[in-house]
């Protein structure tokens, strides 16, 4: 004869414990905004060539014909008054700059650094080693990948991967990453482990 209240209390420990392996495996089922930002998986990751990398082999502010260069293009496209023109290129600007990564606006153009997102000599550890000169100039001038930058930020970030500098700005940091996934796959460029584990983590949250 069978115990009604034991077979109740069995049945409601059961019951207990199914509720409880259900929520374990609710919290382990990683949460759809903790995916990895998109096109990271499409990187290759791969070991940085070391050397081999001159800048005098990555022409730069080439011009872009209509009397300006790609720097002073780029310095237009993001000039925030609307009081500068391309007549106003081939001399020093007076316009008014936000520095995408740590907010300081700028109003003198010489002041205003031109910063690679992904930088020249990183595309050139990821890939562009085996470029011909074409290929480099198209990169160095390539507006998608140039953002105006105070010089603070921009020498302090000199040549660094995600894994080793972000902005200042962590409000910008989600479209940073975004930029920086989208001119390596643009060119075909590689990742090292450690980028690609930082662009992973700090683009979780975006």
């Amino acid at each position: 004869m069978i115990n009604r209240r034991t077979s109740t209390i069995g049945i409601s420990a059961a019951a207990l414990l199914l509720t409880t392996a259900c929520s374990t495996l609710d919290t382990d089922t990683p949460d759809a905004d903790d995916a990895a930002p998109a096109g990271l998986e499409a990187l290759e990751i791969v070991p940085e060539q070391e050397g081999g990398y001159d800048r005098d082999d990555w022409p730069h502010w080439s011009a872009t014909g209509n009397g300006c260069t790609s720097r002073e293009q780029v310095l237009l496209d993001n000039e925030e008054s609307g009081a500068v023109t391309s007549d106003d290129c081939g001399g020093k600007m007076t316009g008014e700059w936000v520095s995408w990564y740590d907010g300081e606006t700028i109003t003198d153009s010489s002041l205003v650094d031109m910063d690679h997102v992904v930088p020249l000599s990183e595309a050139a550890k990821s890939g562009g080693n085996d470029w011909d000169r074409d290929r480099r100039e198209a990169f160095a001038n390539d507006a998608e990948n140039l953002i105006p930058s105070s010089r603070a930020e921009n020498r302090e970030k000199g040549d660094s991967d995600p894994a080793e500098w972000m902005p200042e700005d962590e409000s910008v940091w989600c479209d940073y990453i975004d930029q920086w996934i989208e001119i390596k796959l643009k060119y075909d460029l590689a990742v090292d482990r450690a980028e690609h584990r930082a662009l992973e983590s700090q683009g979780s949250d975006c």
